[in-house]
């Protein structure tokens, strides 16, 4: 079901992931930051996440859509100063 790119060597097919195919992905990409000294910040492992568990390509609108409705029902986001 994966493809590979011939110009590249990593997978381009991001769709049809189960729950642990996010979740391994997600514990990939915290590696790939940490080896290469990149930050894998809470919000970017939210909109990776929400990118992996799409089943098809999603546009940057729609993720910051996602990511206001998730911090709206988030209850320690209720109860903070900066709400």
């Amino acid at each position: 079901m994966s493809s590979h790119s011939p110009v590249c060597d990593h997978v381009h097919d991001v769709q049809d992931f189960t729950p642990s195919d996010v979740n391994e992905r997600l514990m990939a990409a915290k590696e790939q930051c940490r080896a290469s000294g990149a930050r894998f910040t809470p919000l970017r492992q939210q909109i990776y996440q929400l990118v992996l568990e799409a089943n098809k390509p999603v546009g940057a609108y729609d993720l910051i859509t996602q990511l206001q409705q998730m911090r709206l029902t988030e209850p320690e986001a209720k109860n903070s100063c900066f709400s």
